[in-house]
């Protein structure tokens, strides 16, 4: 009996820590969207020269054009798009012929010999931001992923009102949209919900990126990439370092009312191995953030740990031996409520409304991908066709 005393009362303070830290993430969240909007000006903004960034080989031909075309029918003749690829990539000759009668359209290589220290899309961006010369330095630069589709032009008349004011990076609301898999379409939708409140807190109200950014529709000013140099770290999130120096260097950085579709893994390992390089590349750098950001990034990846444990195999538990009072239940419910009006969106837009059923299963996947980790400490590629 002591044992199981132990034990119960062990997974009690988990359960207490893990939802007590939901419920303020919850209200930072509805704290933002009351008092956050972003600003725009009436012109749109000239200085603005497009990245679309791709490994540009067969796993990702579908959505690569997909996404060119996006970029070619919004804003080709206004503005610059490059193509950033490795040297002698798949697909080049593809996309040399696609881009033939763009004038404003180009292709940069990476040379294979550059900066083997750095990886994946990190190293194509270092590249790039060192071919930025003085005269563009004051351009705003949008880094894209080769699956991202732009749904409106709202950050071009943002722009404008934010280097005003000396701001220097802005991120966009993720929208999921759907590949090959159900599941892991549902379990995006927390990506949306997050961006609408927890992102919106820290980058919108605060206008700190402590939890990080987004590397789809990355907004950054051309004098802080190159100034920060943030892309000459080898990370597996670039984006997460790139974040990190905008908060050490305390700069300032908006939330955008532009809202980007990306597409959902196209399988669940997939899905395992997208979130797996996220949290070895966040928790492999936290250590070297300052102080305000390991306090919140650290707490987060504790949840990211422990959350299931906090969930519904503890629910029995909770009803059966916690006694919680009526006011600290209703108070965990904020935090409850957050993950499932996310899965239960997800549901409603896709249709498959018994998603509402596998809510347990995506924390359980979430926490399934700390573990493909340990094995997978290189940058890869998820198939996006």
């Amino acid at each position: 009996m002591t044992i199981m005393w132990v034990g119960v009362n062990i997974l009690k303070a988990i359960a207490i820590f893990c939802w007590t830290s939901f419920a303020i993430f919850s209200l930072m969240g509805i704290y933002a969207n009351l008092v956050y909007k972003s600003k725009h000006s009436q012109k749109k903004a000239k200085n603005v020269e497009f990245v679309l960034v791709s490994i540009a080989n067969k796993s990702v031909k579908v959505s690569l054009f997909e996404s060119l075309d996006n970029l070619i029918r919004l804003f080709d003749g206004e503005y610059t798009i490059h193509i950033l690829i490795n040297e002698g990539a798949e697909l080049k000759g593809e996309i040399k012929e696609k881009i033939a009668s763009h004038k404003n359209t180009d292709i940069i290589e990476v040379p294979s010999t550059y900066n083997q220290n750095l990886v994946g899309k990190g190293r194509a961006i270092s590249y790039f931001i060192n071919k930025i010369d003085a005269k563009r330095e004051q351009n705003w630069f949008i880094f894209l992923d080769d699956d991202n589709l732009i749904l409106d032009d709202k950050f071009l008349y943002e722009i404008p009102y934010y280097e005003e004011k000396g701001y220097v990076a802005s991120n966009p609301i993720l929208v999921p949209r759907k590949g090959k898999s159900t599941f892991t379409y549902l379990a995006d939708w927390i990506r949306y919900f997050d961006d609408l409140m927890i992102f919106r807190f820290f980058t919108g109200v605060l206008k700190k990126p402590l939890i990080g950014l987004h590397g789809e529709l990355l907004i950054a000013k051309g004098q802080f990439l190159k100034d920060s140099k943030s892309y000459e770290i080898r990370s597996l999130t670039e984006d997460f370092v790139f974040a990190s120096k905008v908060v050490k260097y305390r700069q300032l950085s908006w939330q955008s009312e532009t809202k980007v579709s990306i597409k959902s893994p196209n399988s669940i390992w997939d899905f395992f191995k997208q979130r797996s390089r996220w949290y070895q590349g966040i928790s492999g750098y936290v250590g070297k953030t300052n102080s305000k950001m390991k306090i919140f990034v650290i707490w987060r990846l504790i949840l990211w740990n422990l959350g299931w444990l906090s969930g519904w195999l503890v629910f029995p538990l909770w009803i059966l031996y916690f006694n919680f009072p009526i006011w600290l239940s209703l108070f965990f419910w904020l935090g409850a409520g957050y993950f499932w009006a996310s899965y239960i969106y997800g549901s409603y837009k896709s249709k498959k409304y018994w998603g509402v059923f596998l809510i347990p299963l995506y924390s359980i996947a979430e926490n399934v991908a700390i573990f493909v980790s340990r094995n997978h400490k290189n940058f890869e590629v998820i198939d996006k066709n």
